[in-house]
């Protein structure tokens, strides 16, 4: 029975069935997968990536992104309409801070798409 629930759980909801915890670690020596809020002994091991674009290349619909305290200076386009994951009002990509973390986003040209 849980089985056939589980099944019917990821058809009809398949977005929040696969969505993804996704790391950042600006402070990281070397960029791992981002499947881990630890830094990766080896580039593209198990482990934080090193900026928020590499993580936002990596996103899907329902994802959520774990930023780790620091300065991140990046241009970030989130949907430009060509092929870049943009989220739904169902599954939204959230970018937050790691734990009790904040994340502040300052800049110029800020827009929505």
């Amino acid at each position: 029975m849980s089985r056939w629930l589980v099944l019917l759980l990821a058809i009809l909801f398949p977005a929040r069935v696969l969505a993804a915890d996704i790391f950042v670690d600006g402070a990281c020596m070397v960029s791992g997968d981002g499947s881990a809020a630890n830094c990766a002994s080896s580039a593209g091991g198990a482990g934080a990536w090193q900026t928020i674009n590499e993580a936002v290349s990596a996103v899907t619909a329902g994802d959520t992104v774990y930023v780790a305290p620091g300065l991140y200076v990046e241009r970030l386009v989130l949907s430009d309409g060509q092929g870049v994951p943009a989220g739904s009002a169902s599954a939204p990509i959230v970018i937050q801070g790691a734990g009790r973390d904040v994340v502040t986003v300052q800049g110029t040209d800020l827009a929505r798409p």
